[in-house]
């Protein structure tokens, strides 16, 4: 799905959406949507100039395209997003929630988290640990050979101990 720039922008105005506040941007701004909308919580992956950033997120999905609802992600130039949905809530029930005064993101407040929670995360840390990867070798290319020495050192040993056992 494509995220549709013109209408994240305009429900940010509409909203006073605030950076860092992803599901209540989302559950805010999706009152003021038309047509059947759904919240959707998840995992988003950005790629950009500033880094690679992975993390919970929650957007608006309208019409088969990607709302996005928080200001600065993405950044809108030169940046790509990559979303892996775990839980579709329709417009009523999430609003519903919200007002009951679950606790957000909703996939954790309205109890344990169901499978595809951690599946969605498995997928959007191997997505990230690729770019990740793309960006340091991209850099290493350009080093001499005892700086790429070193950095293929490092990231031997960061594997054996940071990554997670299934990263391949």
């Amino acid at each position: 799905m494509n995220v549709n720039l013109e209408k994240s922008r305009e429900l940010i105005e509409q909203t006073n959406a605030r950076n860092g506040f992803c599901f209540l941007n989302a559950i805010r701004a999706i009152a003021h949507v038309d047509g059947p909308a759904f919240y959707v919580e998840g995992w988003s992956v950005l790629f950009g100039k500033d880094g690679i950033g992975i993390g919970e997120h929650g957007w608006i999905e309208l019409g088969g395209e990607i709302i996005e609802v928080t200001p600065g992600w993405p950044d809108w130039e030169g940046e790509t997003i990559r979303h892996f949905p775990v839980v579709r809530y329709s417009k009523e029930f999430a609003v519903g929630a919200a007002i009951a005064g679950v606790s957000l993101p909703l996939v954790r407040g309205l109890g344990r988290p169901p499978r595809e929670y951690w599946q969605a995360r498995r997928a959007a840390r191997r997505h990230y640990i690729s770019l990740f990867c793309f960006t340091v070798f991209t850099l290493i290319r350009s080093q001499p050979t005892k700086i790429k020495r070193d950095i293929h050192v490092f990231l031997y040993k960061a594997k054996a101990r940071y990554l997670p056992r299934d990263w391949g």
